[in-house]
């Protein structure tokens, strides 16, 4: 059977789409040349404006919940990338056996790597806010838990290109990883799963736009946040002054529990461990490969240990 999701789409079909929208008469559109693991997407020109056409190859009950999402932080304000509305309200519309999304159309800049303790406070303050603006909103279990990690690390082959350091680290994380679970009785809720800094988009030192939705789901807050927390995590280090400024902005936003307060090393080793095990996953090793860095990241806090990176977190706090 032809899959539509993965044939292109023709005029007449852009048209049948916009149909079902109030965007205006289409003028154009043009195939984006994205690297997209799950859908082919267009700019599309509109006699109202521009917008962003992604057609689903998967739509999972995670993206169909994202987008509604979207559209509740949009609504109060949150500056997750907008997803226009169709004509019966819905943030989606079907066409042809597959899902369709329209998102505003913007040029935003490139995923900027800096972070100085400025934007490192908003990073977290925007964080902070996702998790209370979306307090009690039902989402499904998040795929990428501490429990499908797990399971994920225990089934990465030995690889030829493995060096003995690089076996050393997955054997430190292999032991390491399954005591970085969270207690059932702590902050549970919606998380992004990939808030940091390749989704987060800034205007100067301000958070522009939050984008990419696809994997959200509810699980322990701590997850999300150590994601975001090893964006502070170097090869070289660990930047105390953007961890502590992360902590400090998303504490202002959802107050930490004094559990998770007392466990942010073990959040940071959650997310720097996270993408290391994601990135063996099969299909995306042979596409991209595993990086370095991720395993030098994991290595870093590996040295550094738990003392000290508290001690780092609160003289940093202090200094600030």
């Amino acid at each position: 059977m032809l899959d539509m999701a993965t044939v292109g789409l023709s005029g007449d079909e852009v048209r049948a789409i916009l149909a079902q929208y109030a965007l205006g008469e289409l003028v154009g559109f043009t195939v984006l040349p994205l690297d997209a693991y799950n859908a082919p997407y267009y700019r599309v020109k509109t006699t109202s404006g521009h917008y962003f056409l992604k057609r689903y190859k998967a739509f999972t009950e995670h993206v169909d919940r994202g987008l509604d999402l979207i559209a509740l932080l949009r609504r109060r304000s949150y500056p997750a990338i907008e997803v226009m509305l169709s004509r019966s309200g819905a943030p989606h519309v079907g066409h042809r056996g597959a899902e369709v999304a329209l998102f505003e159309y913007l040029e935003l800049p490139e995923g900027d790597w800096a972070l100085p303790p400025r934007r490192a406070f908003t990073l977290g303050e925007a964080l902070g806010r996702l998790h209370a603006l979306a307090q009690g909103f039902l989402l499904p279990d998040a795929f990428l838990s501490h429990g499908e990690l797990l399971r994920r690390l225990r089934s990465i082959p030995a690889a030829r290109w493995h060096t003995a350091e690089m076996r050393e680290t997955l054997a430190y994380v292999a032991n390491a990883f399954p005591a970085l679970g969270v207690p059932a009785d702590q902050p549970r809720g919606a998380c992004h799963v990939e808030f940091g800094l390749e989704h987060v988009r800034f205007a100067g030192d301000a958070v522009l736009r939050v984008i990419d939705w696809d994997l959200v789901g509810a699980d322990h807050l701590l997850y999300d946040l150590g994601t975001t927390l090893s964006e502070g995590v170097h090869t070289a280090g660990v930047d105390f002054a953007a961890v502590a400024a992360i902590v400090r902005g998303y504490d202002a936003q959802r107050p930490l529990t004094e559990w998770e307060r007392a466990h942010l090393y073990e959040a940071a080793c959650f997310g720097a461990c996270k993408y290391l095990i994601w990135e063996h996953d099969s299909q995306w090793a042979e596409t991209h490969g595993v990086s370095p860095d991720s395993f030098k990241k994991v290595d870093t806090l590996r040295a550094l240990g738990k003392a000290a990176f508290d001690a780092g977190c609160v003289a940093a706090a202090g200094a600030a």
